[in-house]
């Protein structure tokens, strides 16, 4: 009797200690954070006046080499909130680029004949302020008390390019960004780039929410060695 009792403790407290360790292993699971840096599919670094390089799809053709600058750059004290800085910044996006008859003879397939309702036969480009722990989106409300704001897409004349009668238009495009964020905040992150594929995902519609982090997102990153994004954290150091 006393040898099965014995036995059925060292049963239990197995069983307890087994628990103890799942619960414990998942609960290390849920508490991990991922952060930005460990983001598949992005390149860090940012340089301002200086072209630097993204991918984007272009319909129909495949991720194509694009390039992007910052200029304007400047970080100053708020005039109006005690304690805030505002960035300032401007994104210039250089989407032309003089295709070889073949990759025209696809992108007008795609944009004209196909998806006649796409308006911008240019690569996609996009830019991006996320938290850097979270990677959720900082341009909607969050608890950090970071502002955006920009001044609108702007887009260049077109540039038409013709080979073996075909011929399609692109442009460049370029935004001016304003972030207001409290001198203490250290986690700002901004980044550009271009897309993955055409078709939104749920997922990518979170994400500008700020319900879901950059790292679920279908469209702006990607899992493959070509790299469509780049980010840059920025903090204020007095």
């Amino acid at each position: 009797m006393e040898k099965t009792l014995r036995k059925a403790k060292l049963i239990l407290l197995t069983a307890l200690v087994m628990s103890i360790c799942i619960l414990g292993t998942t609960g290390q699971m849920t508490a991990y954070a991922k952060t930005m840096k460990s983001t598949k599919g992005i390149t860090w670094g940012i340089k301002t006046n200086k072209k630097m390089t993204y991918y984007s799809y272009w319909g129909g053709v495949g991720m194509i080499k694009q390039k992007v600058s910052m200029t304007n750059f400047k970080d100053a004290w708020s005039s109006s909130k005690a304690g805030y800085r505002v960035l300032t910044f401007t994104l210039n996006y250089y989407r032309k680029k003089k295709p070889t008859a073949n990759t025209l003879a696809k992108a007008v397939n795609y944009y004209t004949i196909k998806h006649p309702e796409i308006d911008d036969t240019s690569p996609g480009c996009y830019f991006a302020v996320v938290d850097y722990k979270t990677g959720k989106s900082l341009e909607t409300s969050n608890p950090y008390g970071v502002k955006v704001s920009n001044s609108g897409w702007r887009t260049s004349s077109v540039t038409t390019y013709t080979a073996k009668g075909y011929s399609l238009g692109m442009t460049n495009m370029s935004v001016d960004v304003r972030i207001e964020y409290p001198y203490t905040y250290k986690n700002l992150c901004i980044g550009v780039g271009g897309y993955c594929r055409m078709n939104i995902k749920s997922a990518d519609k979170k994400f500008w929410k700020g319900k879901t982090p950059f790292w679920k997102t279908k469209l702006y990153r990607s899992t493959r060695k070509k790299k469509i994004s780049r980010f840059a954290t920025w903090r204020f150091d007095p």
